[in-house]
């Protein structure tokens, strides 16, 4: 090889039956310098090679995405937000005085009157936010095939038939699954008036909750969601 450049090539000492490492050949000998291959990701893959985001990044991702949510389903709701705060604190006040009062009943008129106001403005509190978030998560499913949690994370949400853009079907079904059952839950318990069917349907979105979280831990690491919408979440790095 004395005429070949300097460059790395499969070096031709490697063991019979071993794919040869590339070793650094300087224009006239072979050096001890050999060139590993990058270690694969950790992780499982999809039948056509794509890394699958793992449970810990997709629950990180998520906790982003909780925070941006959160955020943007109270400025959407900021004028009726600072006057429900103004309706706790004028209750909390009218709770405090009946206790020191001996008054039994206190706590319970304290907590439906704050349920009641937050049914008769249920469209501000609950509905608009609603609205925002998942207009929040199908936009950037739509532009980027990823939430902002998910593309600080290095994550994209991909058909699990291909790479590629989503449909809108596949983000509503998304959508749907992974917060709509929830909402409505909780909008129907707040509707209903009555604090036992709200508790129920806190421990309803609770199990919800838990279920869709937990199925993305197991050996397909898809979630509830990504099973209705046929979806998958890979990593992009």
């Amino acid at each position: 090889m004395t005429q070949v450049p300097a460059g790395w090539y499969p070096d031709p000492e490697a063991p019979p039956g071993y794919t040869p490492v590339p070793r650094w050949w300087d224009g006239e000998h072979w050096t001890d310098r050999w060139k590993q291959p990058a270690a694969p990701p950790s992780g499982r893959t999809t039948p056509d090679g794509r890394w699958l985001a793992g449970w810990w990044r997709r629950v990180l991702g998520a906790v982003v995405d909780s925070i941006v949510g959160a955020i943007l389903g109270f400025l959407v709701a900021l004028p009726v937000q600072v006057e429900y705060q103004r309706m706790v604190q004028a209750e909390g006040e009218r709770l405090q005085r009946r206790l020191a009062e001996g008054d039994d009943a206190a706590f319970g008129d304290y907590w439906q009157a704050i349920l009641t106001y937050t049914a008769d403005h249920w469209v501000g509190l609950l509905l608009i936010p609603f609205v925002a978030v998942a207009a929040y998560h199908a936009g950037f499913l739509k532009w980027r095939g990823a939430t902002l949690g998910k593309l600080m994370l290095e994550m994209r949400v991909e058909p699990v038939s291909g790479a590629g853009p989503l449909r809108w079907q596949a983000i509503a079904l998304r959508i749907g699954v992974q917060f709509g059952l929830v909402w409505l839950v909780l909008i129907a318990g707040v509707l209903v008036g009555d604090p036992g069917p709200l508790a129920v349907g806190y421990v309803v979105v609770v199990v919800v909750w838990l279920a869709d979280v937990l199925w993305a831990a197991g050996p397909r690491r898809r979630a509830l969601h990504d099973l209705a919408a046929g979806t998958v979440v890979v990593r992009t790095r």
